[in-house]
C-alpha cells in the first residue's frame, strides 16, 4: 500500500436516492444543465471526483457533524461495500462463463445530514465506489474481515445518528424549517416541507425512469433547488451538531479511543486483503 495512505496522520427518502444512483451506474449522461423552476440555471455540471483521504482520522468517518464530513463516512461504508462486492465476484462460480451480474458498490448518503455543496453540484445521485484494477484470489478474501469491522463500528454510529436526528427538535431548527415551503414555492415547486419535497423528487424521477438522461437532468435541477432552500436550515443545524459531538465524544471517550487506536489498522487489513482503497466522493 502506498506510504501516503497507510496510517497517515491523523434518510429521509431513500427511494429517490436509490433510483438516481442506479441511473448513474447505468451511464446516464449529465451533459447540459437545465434551468431551475423560476428560470435560474443550476450550477455548471461537473464530473464526479474521488479523493483518498487519511483513514487515520476516524472522527469524521464515524461521527460526521457537517455535510463535507459525511464524505468520509460514505468512504467507510463504501469500502466495506466494495470489499463485499469483490469477495462475491471472486468467490462465486457462475453456472456459465458469464460474469457475476450484480450492481456496483455505491456510496450511500443520509439526507438527515445533507452535503449541500455536493447535492448542488451533482444532485441526489450516489456515485459508484471506484473499483479495484484486479480481483484477488478467493482464498485471500475472507468475509469475516468485512463483517467484524462492520460490527465494531455499528453501535457507536447508531447512537450518533440518533443525536443527529435529535437536533431537528431544537426551536431554532424548527423555525428555519418553516421557511422551506416559501422557498420551494418561490422556485415554482409546491411542497409543504422536506418530506413533501422528496415525494416530488420520487414522483418526477419515477416518471422519467425510461429516460435516464432526462431523469438525471431533473435530479440535478431538484438537487440545486434543495441545496438553496435547505442552506438556512443547515446553517443552524451544523453548529448544533458540532456542539453535541463535543459532548458525545466526552461521554463515549473510552469507545472512541479504542476505535481511534484500532480502526486504521483494521481498514488497512481490509484494503490489503481485497486490494481495494478507502476513497470518498469529492467536488
Amino acid at each position: 500500500m502506498p506510504a501516503h495512505h497507510r496510517h497517515a496522520p491523523s434518510p429521509r427518502r431513500t427511494a429517490a436516492l436509490a433510483l438516481v444512483g442506479l441511473l448513474c451506474a447505468a451511464g446516464a449522461a449529465c451533459s447540459q444543465p437545465t434551468p431551475e423552476p423560476g428560470g435560474a440555471p443550476p450550477p455548471a455540471i461537473t464530473k464526479v471526483r474521488y479523493s483518498e483521504p487519511s483513514s487515520a482520522d476516524v472522527i469524521p468517518m464515524l461521527l460526521p457533524a457537517t455535510g463535507v464530513e459525511t464524505r468520509r463516512t460514505q468512504g467507510l461504508t463504501g469500502l466495506l461495500a466494495l470489499a463485499q462486492d469483490v469477495r462475491t465476484k471472486s468467490c462465486t462460480t457462475p453456472s456459465s462463463s458469464a460474469p457475476v451480474d450484480a450492481p456496483p458498490a455505491m456510496f450511500v448518503r443520509r439526507m438527515a445530514l445533507p452535503d449541500l455543496a455536493y447535492v448542488r453540484a451533482h444532485g441526489f445521485a450516489s456515485p459508484p465506489v471506484p473499483t479495484p484494477a484486479a480481483t484477488p484470489r478467493c482464498a485471500d478474501a475472507t468475509e469475516d474481515r468485512i463483517t467484524s469491522l462492520g460490527k465494531m463500528i455499528a453501535p457507536l454510529q447508531a447512537r450518533w445518528w440518533k443525536v443527529v436526528e435529535s437536533v431537528n427538535d431544537e426551536p431554532a431548527v424548527r423555525r428555519a424549517y418553516t421557511k422551506l415551503k416559501g422557498c420551494f414555492a418561490g422556485h415554482g415547486l409546491a411542497a409543504d416541507d422536506e418530506d413533501a419535497f422528496f415525494g416530488v423528487v420520487d414522483s418526477r424521477l419515477s416518471a422519467r425512469g425510461s429516460d435516464p438522461r432526462a431523469a438525471e437532468r431533473e435530479d440535478r435541477r431538484l438537487g440545486a433547488l434543495y441545496a438553496r432552500c435547505m442552506a438556512p436550515v443547515e446553517a443552524v443545524r451544523e453548529g448544533l451538531r458540532q456542539e453535541r459531538r463535543e459532548a458525545f465524544l466526552k461521554s463515549h471517550s473510552a469507545e472512541v479511543g479504542r476505535l481511534q487506536n484500532t480502526l486504521p489498522e483494521r481498514l488497512d487489513q481490509v484494503e490489503d486483503a481485497f486490494d481495494v482503497r478507502y476513497s470518498a466522493p469529492a467536488l
